[in-house]
């Protein structure tokens, strides 16, 4: 009989936790395993990358109680009251001050999740997959019937807006606790001790066969091959930083480095910053922002430099991309650098600053002519 697992995420958005999920999928086997990967909401650029035999579901009535996570209180009290649901305010209204006294939202999420249905089907191991989410790690424990609970950690917790005590209250009531890098497991222990024989390190996975496939399918530098080519890929978001490297590859055309390109891969909400600053400072022949690419692989392949930005990550997915494809890898002081880069050979690790990322990638130019 296969062995039944669920794993919940908010949604598949194209981003590294996503892409860590899929990742490991793949390499699961399907003859073993009847996986239902559960959504809190139905969208993202990587849902149709599941693969077949992996049971897409989604948890429909969490669309009516988001807002109570994600509005002000009082507005999801005014529109209770407003909807005659006098009782679900009152508690709510309790619950929050309780937590604002507390800070722990543990009495809160347990209030919401009573307004949600439980998960019918039973299984040997559920994953509270997008970690640390508090809602998420509250819904599996509350919700769903397991033999086996697992929190899954991505994140350094350290740099994150993280509930020490929700984390407290509730992480040692699962029977794993799954990080995805050394240096994350100790910044967790930090906060929250007592829970060291519930650790297990399991790094992001990568397969390796269908990266390699994918990477031949098309090719971004077909039309710049006299150019060097430095490749950042990522969520164009404030934690991975990529508003810097328009003042980076300044400092260095500056310098007299100028025979590259820097080809950011992703899309988000930097996106116009990045555009404005490549803009401002007369930058577009040496950035091209490549938007989402559902396959990233051809970039790495033929990459000359991969630079990782991150303010923080837990284990950085496409820097394992990049030493796969045996880039050379300046990266941040984030958590998963320390476990990946290992030595001066591999890449270099820095402090998320503009002139000491300038500085790196101009010894490594120096030093590759």
């Amino acid at each position: 009989m296969k062995k039944k697992i669920m794993i919940l995420i908010y949604n598949l958005n194209i981003g590294g936790t996503e892409k860590a999920l899929l990742n490991m999928l793949e390499i699961m086997d399907q003859n073993i395993y009847d996986v239902d990967v559960c959504l809190l909401e139905k969208k993202g650029g990587f849902i149709n990358e599941l693969p077949e035999w992996v049971n897409l579901k989604i948890i429909d009535d969490y669309q009516y109680i988001a807002s109570w996570i994600m509005d002000a209180p009082w507005l999801v009290v005014k529109k209770l009251i407003f909807n005659y649901k006098f009782i679900t305010a009152f508690k709510l209204m309790i619950t929050h001050l309780i937590m604002k006294l507390t800070g722990d939202r543990t009495k809160y999420y347990n209030v919401v999740l009573n307004s949600m249905k439980n998960i019918e089907r039973q299984y040997d191991v559920a994953i509270a997959y997008a970690g640390p989410f508090d809602f998420i790690t509250s819904y599996v424990l509350k919700k769903v019937v397991a033999k086996e609970k697992i929190q899954w950690i991505h994140f350094d917790v350290s740099k994150i807006n993280f509930s020490v005590k929700f984390a407290k209250a509730n992480y040692k009531l699962f029977n794993k606790i799954v990080v995805v890098s050394k240096y994350a497991a100790n910044k967790l222990l930090e906060k929250v001790p007592g829970i060291e024989d519930k650790i297990e390190i399991i790094p992001n996975f990568l397969p390796e066969k269908q990266c390699m496939e994918k990477s031949l399918e098309f090719d971004p530098y077909k039309k710049v091959k006299s150019k060097k080519i430095i490749l950042t890929v990522g969520r164009l978001t404030s934690e991975k930083g990529q508003v810097i490297i328009p003042e980076i590859v300044r400092l260095l055309v500056d310098k007299g480095i100028n025979n590259f390109i820097w080809y950011i891969v992703g899309e988000g909400g930097q996106k116009k910053r990045i555009q404005d600053k490549i803009l401002g400072y007369q930058l577009e022949g040496y950035i091209k922002l490549e938007g989402v690419q559902k396959n990233p692989y051809p970039y790495y392949k033929d990459a000359d430099l991969y630079v990782q930005t991150s303010l923080y990550e837990g284990y950085c997915i496409t820097i394992a991309e990049a030493i796969l494809f045996n880039k050379y890898v300046i990266s941040t002081d984030v958590a998963g650098a320390y476990d990946q880069i290992k030595n001066d050979e591999v890449g270099k690790i820095v402090k998320y600053d503009i002139k000491e990322l300038t500085n790196a990638i101009e010894t490594y130019f120096k030093n590759s002519v």
